[in-house]
């Protein structure tokens, strides 16, 4: 999940560079050989052919959309700086019609997510379902992730896994959670 997750996060990175980041990330035990880093990099990026999106020829409906997520992702997201592919504009289209008050830069990231794995698509549903980009929408997600009724991917893709991470730890140990009291202290 961490190779396709870097994948697509950073399209310019070679495979290398993503095992590089993989093993910042993981223990030494459970890094990927580069043999397989190469098959999940070529996996996720093989499947978006569709060449760069043209302004000029996108259907009406696309283009506000894509020229938000686009001006969004430019500003706020550092490992984005290239032109949509056409697919990523037709998901970034969907995504804002499927969820009309959906933040620009999580459409932009869903949409090369989409366009790149059709694994992925459940998840996007997911996390379009509980719209995280609203206040309640988030609590309900994480919430979801805790109880097990939602996977913790799904919490990562839509940009809460830090705070999913911790909401599990706390309701695993429950301690951890709260200050401390003298009762705590033995």
């Amino acid at each position: 999940m961490l190779i396709r997750e870097c994948a697509v996060r950073y399209p310019e990175s070679s495979a290398p560079q993503v095992r590089k980041m993989v093993e910042r990330e993981v223990p030494a035990k459970d890094i990927p050989s580069e043999a397989t880093v190469a098959r999940v990099v070529k996996e996720v990026r093989g499947s978006d052919t569709t060449g760069p999106w043209d302004f000029g020829a996108a259907p009406t409906e696309e283009l506000a959309a894509v020229v938000r997520a686009h001006r969004t992702a430019l500003d706020d997201l550092l490992w984005f700086r290239r032109w949509p592919s056409r697919a990523e504009a037709e998901w970034i289209a969907r995504l804002t019609q499927a969820a009309p008050g959906i933040d620009p830069a999580l459409a932009y990231y869903l949409a090369v997510r989409a366009s790149r794995d059709p694994e992925s698509h459940r998840d996007i549903v997911a996390v379009l379902s509980f719209a995280p980009w609203t206040k309640y929408g988030s609590k309900a997600l994480i919430e979801a992730v805790v109880s097990g009724r939602v996977p913790r991917e799904v919490a990562y893709l839509a940009g809460l896994g830090t705070e999913a991470d911790v909401a599990i730890q706390t309701a695993a140990h429950p301690k951890l959670g709260r200050r401390a009291t003298k009762g705590d202290e033995r």
